[in-house]
């Protein structure tokens, strides 16, 4: 028996019209909630400059570190930002180079525009990861302030 190896460089795949409904379908709704994601991002870094303009204000130090004002929030603030713009970024280039690819019949823009969804789940993936290691810890946590009877 011959040993016969396939590998996916060996077929050429084609994109059908059912195919390429779905895909611009899915780039149109990918582009929209990656607009949404950009404003979102917007919003809180506004609610980071609006976080500094109001720690001016304040007196005492304590209220600066404080979570609802100061530092602290321009930091939660900014960290939401750039989980809410970065992976978007990547979402929006798969939903742009996809159209182009479909519209151009481009193999190498197909590719880059996967390799983008790619980045775009990975990174989501990674996020789930760290919120679920987050959320063992505070289950960790809460059993063992119960257990010594705090």
């Amino acid at each position: 028996m011959e040993n016969v190896e396939t590998s996916l460089l060996d077929v050429n795949l084609t994109i059908d019209t059912q195919s390429d409904r779905s895909l611009r379908e899915t780039a149109k709704w990918n582009k929209f909630l990656a607009i949404i994601g950009f404003i979102f991002g917007g919003f809180f870094i506004l609610a980071g400059v609006f976080a500094i303009a109001g720690s001016s204000f304040s007196a005492s130090t304590e209220a600066i570190f404080a979570f609802g004002s100061g530092i602290g929030a321009v930091i939660v603030f900014l960290v939401f930002a750039v989980l809410s713009i970065l992976p978007n970024i990547f979402r929006y280039r798969f939903a742009s180079q996809v159209i182009q690819a479909l519209d151009t019949n481009d193999q190498v823009t197909l590719s880059s525009s996967l390799n983008n969804l790619k980045i775009f789940y990975r990174f989501y993936g990674i996020i789930m990861i760290v919120m679920i290691a987050f959320y063992a810890l505070a289950i960790f946590f809460a059993f063992l302030g119960r257990s010594r009877g705090y």
